[in-house]
């Protein structure tokens, strides 16, 4: 399934139509973003000489660290204004029968490959290799080098909770239910059915409302319909089912569930329409 998110990234990239819209400003973005990993390589490359100077009694490596703490407010503060969250391009899946904790599991992936996260690294690296040239350990600075990376990636998901609100749940201990059965039978938990969450995020709500229907192996209603007309007939309602016989056999993993019905009386006849929506029973 990942492979094939993957794929889908790789079509909308090519095939998206941003890159035909504003060039000079896209042209202009690339080249400012050239220039500042510039300001960044160069001053990773002369970081330890600019501290040695201006703090000679020190210990550079020491110093660096001390600017740590600040770099991460400043990164979490860049990050909260510029980071933009990989939700929008997921939306189209809240539609189709996908797990939606395969869904979210994407999403965060794909946010752990953000230009955000490799951006420090332009500057640590080269202070890094001066450190290294300067006869600090070896393993010293990769350790260093590699918590300021797991830094950055916290710092990426610190961006998604940022963008979550409190989730309270519902106290449901005085809650009557009718027709537990078929609770317990469909597999609905009551506490988790009524579980209540906040957002900032509209989208962030939109991708994780599914989460809550994940006890169930059927899909929302697809953007496939299909219309019949009969002789006219009482009884047909909104959410009754019905299946479809002679349809392409990639189908049959699904109904159809009625989502209108439409009466007519022409002269002396009655007809009945009635349109059913897609419903998969199969995950992919």
């Amino acid at each position: 399934m990942i492979k094939h998110f993957l794929n889908l990234e790789r079509k909308q990239y090519f095939r998206s139509s941003y890159w035909q819209k504003n060039i000079a400003l896209n042209i202009l973005l690339v080249f400012f973003a050239l220039y500042v990993i510039g300001i960044f390589v160069f001053l990773g490359v002369f970081l330890f000489k600019i501290l040695t100077k201006f703090f000679p009694e020190q210990d550079p490596f020491v110093v660096a660290n001390g600017f740590v703490f600040f770099w991460i407010l400043g990164e979490m503060g860049m990050r909260f204004f510029l980071q933009k969250l990989p939700v929008m391009s997921v939306k189209p899946l809240l539609t189709l029968p996908v797990k939606r904790s395969t869904v979210v599991n994407f999403v965060l992936g794909k946010s752990a490959l953000s230009f955000f996260n490799f951006f420090p690294l332009f500057l640590t690296i080269p202070f890094g290799i001066s450190l290294i040239n300067n006869g600090y350990p070896i393993s010293q600075v990769l350790t260093w080098l590699l918590a300021l990376f797991i830094i950055s990636l916290i710092a990426n998901f610190l961006n998604f909770i940022g963008k979550l609100g409190q989730y309270p749940q519902v106290d449901i201990r005085n809650f009557k239910v009718k027709n537990t059965d078929r609770i317990v039978k469909y597999g609905f938990d009551v506490n988790k059915t009524l579980y209540v969450a906040s957002y900032d995020d509209k989208q962030l709500l939109k991708l994780a409302k599914g989460s809550i229907a994940n006890y169930s192996d059927i899909s929302p209603l697809l953007p496939i319909n299909f219309t019949f007309t009969i002789h006219g007939i009482s009884g047909i309602k909104r959410g009754d089912k019905f299946g479809v016989i002679g349809i392409p056999k990639k189908y049959d993993n699904g109904f159809f569930q009625v989502i209108g019905v439409k009466h007519t009386i022409q002269g002396m006849e009655w007809t009945t329409e009635v349109t059913g929506g897609y419903r998969n029973t199969k995950g992919f």
